[in-house]
C-alpha cells in the first residue's frame, strides 16, 4: 500500500479534474466493479474461508455500486461553488466556498479496497 500511496501523490496535479474528468472516471471505476465482482466474491470468499457468494454481492459488491452511483448523479450539485460570509471585517467584500481536492490521503475499507483491485487490474 506504501507504494500505492507514493504513485497517487505523484500523480496527483495541482489542477482539480472537471465534473466531467470526474463524472468520467466513476463511471469506468463501476464498469470494473460490475465487470469484476465475481473476482471479488471468490477472492473474499477465499479471505474468509468459505463466505457465501450472496452474502458478500449484498454486504460488499452492491453497496459499493450503489455508492458510486450516488457520487454520480450528485456531483455536479456538489461541486456548486457555494456562498460564504466573508465576516464583518472584510465588508462590503464577498467569499465562496470551492469545493476542490487538495491532496492524496490513503483510507483502508472494504469498498476502498475493491476499488483499489477494480483499478489495479484494470
Amino acid at each position: 500500500m506504501t507504494a500505492t500511496l507514493a504513485a497517487k501523490r505523484a500523480a496527483f496535479t495541482r489542477r482539480p479534474p472537471d465534473g466531467e474528468k470526474r463524472i468520467q472516471s466513476l463511471r469506468a471505476l463501476l464498469k470494473a466493479v460490475r465487470g469484476r465482482r465475481e473476482e471479488f466474491t471468490k477472492s473474499i470468499s477465499e479471505d474468509f474461508g468459505g463466505r457465501a457468494r450472496e452474502e458478500t454481492l449484498l454486504l460488499e459488491v452492491f453497496p459499493l455500486v450503489d455508492t458510486i452511483r450516488h457520487t454520480i448523479r450528485h456531483l455536479p450539485q456538489w461541486m456548486r461553488p457555494r456562498a460564504a460570509s466573508p465576516g464583518w471585517q472584510f465588508l462590503p467584500g464577498r467569499a465562496r466556498v470551492i469545493y476542490q481536492p487538495l491532496g492524496v490521503v490513503g483510507s483502508l475499507a472494504p469498498g476502498t479496497i475493491l476499488c483499489y483491485l477494480a483499478f489495479r487490474r484494470w
